[in-house]
């Protein structure tokens, strides 16, 4: 029989003696019934070792075991640490705002004095997934470069962030904020479609239009706090920012759900 260890407890006591003592060996195995082997009688091997006999090593209880179950060997990702359940929870509300928004037309389309963009028939009402975040995450953990090219990060978005101390919420908050106000500096065609011009005219909106893409209805998140600041990513299924396609389809408000419409957003596929 073995002990595992346990989540939060030492693997071992540092000592300034190379030995034990009965005191620690009590302490590890938490029952009197043990020895420290430490006399000259002993084989070398049992040098320095705590000892107890077979009829008294207690049974650690289930709860504190720490083997790994088929159950969560089977989930690779469960999440970053930083990704709580109401930070998920805020990331879906606050996209889902913003294309509901834009739905309705109710989103200035460039500069000031600009007129809004066009309703929408096909806008996707979207969801939180766990293989989105895990993959922005491990982008947000490899201290990315925010200026690298769109096409060598299809589907992901980027927010760098200068200040160590910012609270993950208000730096999420931020990035989803930045990324979707790039619109009201910079607009795109009446038809609403994705084409080379607009990826590569100057401060072009491709993260707001990534945020916009009708049939993207999958996003998760990661943050990473780095020496110089702080790293959200976001990651969309499925991608947007394709050549020739609609970032949406202009026309009547959900004009293109199947059966029902909610806050002017499609249900989004159950796949």
């Amino acid at each position: 029989m073995h002990f595992s260890p346990k989540i939060g407890e030492p693997l071992y006591w540092p000592s300034k003696t190379p030995s034990c003592t009965k005191s620690w060996c009590r302490k590890v195995f938490k029952t009197k019934h043990t020895e420290c082997k430490e006399k000259s009688g002993q084989p070398p091997a049992a040098y320095g070792l705590c000892s107890i006999p077979l009829d008294k090593i207690p049974t650690p209880s289930p709860d504190v075991s720490t083997s790994l179950s088929p159950e969560n060997t089977s989930q690779p990702s469960q999440g970053s640490e930083a990704m709580t359940p109401a930070r998920r929870e805020s990331v879906v509300n606050i996209h889902n705002n913003y294309r509901s928004a834009l739905a309705r037309g109710r989103v200035r389309n460039g500069k000031e004095g600009n007129v809004n963009c066009p309703t929408a028939t096909n806008m996707y009402q979207m969801r939180y997934d766990m293989a989105m975040e895990a993959e922005a995450q491990a982008y947000a953990d490899s201290c990315p470069d925010s200026n690298s090219a769109v096409s060598s990060r299809s589907g992901l978005l980027t927010y760098r962030i200068s200040s160590i101390t910012l609270p993950y919420d208000d730096a999420i908050t931020l990035a989803l904020k930045t990324w979707w106000e790039q619109i009201l500096k910079n607009g795109v065609n009446n038809q609403m479609k994705y084409n080379q011009f607009l990826e590569e005219k100057p401060e072009a909106p491709t993260a707001f239009t990534q945020m916009a893409w009708a049939e993207s209805y999958k996003v998760g998140c990661g943050i990473k706090r780095r020496s110089f600041g702080t790293v959200v990513a976001c990651r969309y299924n499925p991608r947007g920012n394709i050549y020739t396609q609609f970032i949406y389809r202009p026309g009547n408000t959900c004009a293109s759900c199947s059966f029902t419409c909610q806050d002017a957003l499609c249900p989004a596929p159950a796949n």
